[in-house]
C-alpha cells in the first residue's frame, strides 16, 4: 500500500511517517520498478505502536533500542515512569511557587525575585528541576540571528541580480 494509505490507517500524516523512516524505526520495502514505498499492515501496526509510545513521550532513541532488543520493554516503561515522577514532582513545586507568588504578590512590579530565587535555588540542592531559560532562551536568540541572517543574504542576492543583469 502507498505512502497515503498506511497514513490513514496509522492515523498520521505521511511526514511523520518519512520522519520515523529517517530515524530508522520503520523500513518499508521498495517498488524496485519505480522506488516507490510499499507499506505492509505489519509497517501499519508498527506505526501505530510508535505513535502510541511517541505519545506518551517514549523517545525515538528508545523505541529504536526497543525494536533491536537493545533496551527491554519493562525498563523502558519503568525508567520511563521515573522520568515522568520527576518531572510530576517538578511541576508539584512549581505550582507551589506560582500559587505562592499569586497569594503573595499583587502586581509583577512588586515580585521579590532574588528571595524565589533563593528558595529555587535550594529546591534545586534537592533535585527539583526548573527551566533552564539560559539555554532556551539562547536557542530562540541564535533561531533569530540565523534567520535575520538568511534574509539580509537574499535581499544582497535579490538586489545584485538586477544590478548585474543591468551591465
Amino acid at each position: 500500500m502507498k505512502i497515503n494509505q498506511v497514513a490513514e490507517l496509522a492515523g498520521m500524516t505521511s511526514k511523520n511517517i518519512r520522519f520515523y523512516e529517517d530515524q530508522g524505526l520503520i523500513k518499508p520495502r521498495r517498488d524496485p520498478q519505480n522506488g516507490y514505498r510499499e507499506y505492509t499492515l505489519e509497517d501499519a501496526k508498527q506505526l501505530e505502536r510508535i505513535k502510541l509510545l511517541r505519545q506518551l513521550g517514549i523517545s525515538c532513541e528508545n523505541i529504536r533500542m526497543l525494536q533491536t532488543g537493545e533496551l527491554d520493554f519493562d525498563t523502558c516503561m519503568s525508567d520511563h515512569m521515573k522520568k515522568l515522577d520527576r518531572e510530576k514532582e517538578n511541576l508539584d513545586h512549581m505550582a507551589t511557587l506560582c500559587r505562592m507568588l499569586s497569594d503573595e504578590v499583587d502586581d509583577v512590579s512588586d515580585i521579590d525575585a532574588s528571595a524565589y530565587l533563593d528558595r529555587m535555588k535550594e529546591l534545586e540542592k534537592g533535585g527539583v528541576r526548573f527551566v533552564n531559560v539560559r539555554m532556551s532562551d539562547v536557542k530562540k536568540r541564535r533561531t533569530g540571528a540565523i534567520l535575520a541572517g538568511v534574509f539580509v543574504i537574499a535581499l544582497v542576492v535579490a538586489i545584485m541580480i538586477p544590478v548585474i543583469w543591468a551591465n
